[in-house]
């Protein structure tokens, strides 16, 4: 239980952190981003409670919808949405996010109905419920749970990554760059674990694995936002292009 609890506790600062900074500019990459953490966070709950309720089969779906469906594809939407810039990019990124909100409804509806193996369930003391997979066998669950994964990540590193790579070509902040660097690492770590959980190759180490990628991720952010308090207002024009909470 202790791993999850250091996921809940880190997926809530730094919803809170990002929370105070919506409030204050009103972004919506920085709501995609709140919603994402606070699906994180839930999540971590949900499995906390699992394990300390007698298995209970609610915690058991509300952990998967929240942190194996909702949690990466919103922080990918947040990344698109800080880099679209035209009205063209605007527009892509709207129907991308009527069809990650569509995948997540479905998604949704699934892992509330589909059939549990109890006895797999009541078996499960700390892994992430699959090979043995806790849901019988469903192909259209599989299939979104990995396709809203894989979006997400894709998104969130490849936009750090473009991100850090522009940065290092105009000599900027090599701080930036180490944040970006910090947040494409974290979410391939995180991506990592939701490999564990699909093929079961390391699936023991799962939220250990799950812990290690939120503090990188969360480092990357404090990076980012201990760079913005100290910066003068020109590097703070450039800071706007880092993928991180502005």
């Amino acid at each position: 239980m202790v791993y999850p609890l250091i996921v809940l506790v880190v997926s809530l600062a730094f919803c809170l952190a990002v929370t105070r900074q919506y409030l204050a500019r009103r972004r919506p990459y920085q709501l995609a981003w709140c919603l994402s953490l606070a699906a994180a966070a839930a999540g971590s709950l949900a499995y906390i409670v699992f394990l300390g309720d007698g298995k209970s089969e609610l915690a058991f779906r509300l952990y998967y919808i929240f942190g194996a469906l909702l949690t990466a594809p919103l922080l990918g939407l947040g990344s698109l949405l800080l880099i679209a810039r035209s009205d063209a990019a605007k527009a892509r990124v709207r129907w991308a996010i009527i069809a990650v909100a569509a995948a997540s409804v479905v998604g949704t509806v699934v892992l509330l109905v589909d059939p549990i193996n109890s006895t797999v369930l009541h078996q499960l003391n700390g892994g992430p419920g699959t090979k043995p997979d806790v849901y019988k066998p469903d192909v259209l669950r599989t299939a979104l749970v990995a396709i809203l994964n894989i979006f997400g990540a894709i998104c969130v590193v490849g936009v750090a990554v473009y991100s850090g790579w522009q940065l290092y070509r105009k000599n900027g902040s090599q701080r930036l760059v180490i944040a970006n660097v910090l947040i494409a690492l974290g979410t391939y770590i995180i991506s990592q674990a939701g490999g564990q959980a699909r093929t079961g190759f390391g699936a023991g180490a799962f939220w250990l694995t799950m812990t290690v990628g939120w503090v990188v991720l969360f480092a990357g952010f404090l990076c980012t936002f201990s760079l913005q308090r100290e910066s003068s207002p020109s590097a703070q024009n450039l800071n706007k292009q880092v993928v991180a909470p502005s």
